[in-house]
């Protein structure tokens, strides 16, 4: 079994992860609740597959209901939207929801293994860290 060598690179590029991804921000366009599933950002991903399955089929339903009056569905405004917004429009906010999902578990595994990764470096790279840190600090410029 082949040994990892573990270098003080591997704690600061997994610190430089963790920083980004807590600065990452996730703005949904519609910031209403969605049908009776709650607001889109609390979701997990069963919710998120139901709402999107119930918005598709008010959807569906519309444009039949549409066409069963004899009205041509692509000129009636309302059976191209549910709530208000378009299917594409809630499915934007779905997949934007389940890739915050991810990054948030991602921030837990790091928040979790970053400081056990740097307990286990020898000292030097400890050192290296810290003098790493102190100019980074020092070369930011002042407001």
């Amino acid at each position: 079994m082949k040994e990892i060598e573990l270098k003080k690179d591997s704690y600061t590029n997994l610190v430089s992860e963790l920083k980004e991804l807590k600065a990452k921000k996730f703005e949904y366009q519609i910031p209403k609740s969605c049908l009776m599933f709650g607001k889109i950002e609390f979701m997990g991903k069963e919710t998120i597959v139901s709402a999107l399955a119930k918005i598709i089929e008010k959807s569906e339903y519309k444009e039949r209901a549409a066409s069963e009056l004899g009205l041509d569905p692509k000129k009636v405004k309302t059976v191209k939207q549910v709530e208000g917004y378009t299917v594409d429009e809630w499915k934007a906010d779905f997949k934007l929801r389940l890739e915050q999902i991810k990054v948030e578990k991602r921030i837990e595994k790091l928040e979790k293994n970053c400081p056990q990764l740097l307990e286990i470096l020898d000292d030097a790279d400890k050192k290296g860290i810290v003098l790493d840190q102190i100019n980074a600090s020092l070369a930011e410029e002042e407001d």
